[in-house]
């Protein structure tokens, strides 16, 4: 194994996160342009003893799109998924089909060799599923969620009756799945009630994008984006978006929340929605976390530092967990 690098955050991921056992059976899904960590993955696999399979596809063309055919398929005869590819397969309908045969799924859009070293796949995450498991009951009982922020957010979103959600990176029980070094909470918002406007001074974590360098204002009416207002990363922003194709897209579709202290904004998916002290809004497709909206798309916008109400109370200030 030449890439001795990257088999400490392999490891970690297949014995903390997906609490992979001797006798277990596990598919490597990547594309064409991440091999290497797959082979890093493969070996801390065999390492434990478990029996692993690679399978290697084009890239998608964006998150949430499913794998080919053949990999969907694949993902049924196994006990863990690992998934090192370019855009996200977890808002992807075989992610779901999956988690409902009882398969682990752990989800590595856009990895690189600098994550598999350690950093924020260094945090605790045994011991931070306990803060995750507490705010995801507060999200479940909350009806109303209020953020602010100084960069200029203001945005009430209602959730009666939604499920909160966790994304702890913890996958060691049938059909739980995770984005480690991810670790957040989230919600999706009722989809015709969301108003305010959103000011993204964080990442969106997409390569055309990645961390904001100049205003990005989004104005919500209705619980969708009515205007986008900024420089070339908004426009950027509205065409990954497919907005002409599927008016669905502009739906404010979730609110997460990240608590990896260990995380750091950099524009990369997975650590810049589970760094601590940061939220995120998240566009487009939310079927498969609790909402009724279908779209052909999820991205997030994360900012900085928020102000949080639950119902009233505070929870969060300048980015900091009162609870």
């Amino acid at each position: 194994m030449k890439d001795l690098e990257m088999v400490h955050g392999a490891l970690r991921l297949a014995q903390i996160n997906a609490g992979l056992k001797s006798d277990e059976r596990a598919l490597i899904v990547c594309d064409t342009d991440n091999i290497d960590i797959a082979k890093a993955l493969a070996y801390a696999v065999k390492s434990i003893g478990a029996e692993y399979t690679i399978a290697i596809m084009e890239p998608r063309s964006t998150h949430g799109e499913d794998p080919t055919e053949a990999i969907a398929k694949a993902m049924l005869g196994v006990d863990v998924v690992f998934a090192p590819t370019k855009f996200s397969l977890s808002h992807s309908k075989a992610r779901e089909t999956a988690n409902e045969h009882g398969v682990r799924f752990i989800s590595m859009p856009d990895y690189t060799r600098d994550m598999m070293k350690g950093g924020a796949l260094d945090a605790d995450f045994l011991e931070i599923y306990k803060t995750v498991q507490n705010m995801k009951d507060r999200l479940t009982a909350a009806n109303v969620i209020h953020i602010t922020t100084k960069a200029g957010t203001d945005v009430t979103v209602h959730c009666e009756g939604r499920v909160g959600n966790e994304v702890s990176g913890v996958c060691r029980t049938p059909g739980t799945w995770g984005s480690p070094p991810n670790i957040e909470v989230n919600v999706s918002p009722i989809e015709n009630l969301t108003q305010g406007v959103v000011v993204v001074d964080g990442s969106i974590p997409m390569p055309e994008i990645g961390v904001i360098t100049e205003e990005v204002k989004l104005v919500i009416k209705d619980g969708k984006i009515a205007e986008f207002i900024g420089g070339k990363q908004a426009e950027t922003f509205r065409q990954l978006l497919k907005i002409e194709t599927n008016d669905a897209n502009r739906v404010l579709a979730e609110f997460g929340m990240g608590l990896n202290d260990k995380g750091v904004l950099k524009g990369s998916m997975l650590e810049d929605e589970g760094a601590y002290g940061t939220c995120h809004f998240g566009f487009g497709h939310n079927a498969d976390q609790g909402g009724e909206n279908t779209a052909g798309v999820h991205i997030d916008c994360v900012y900085r530092n928020p102000d949080i109400e639950i119902d009233g109370e505070y929870v969060m200030k300048d980015g900091r967990l009162l609870i």
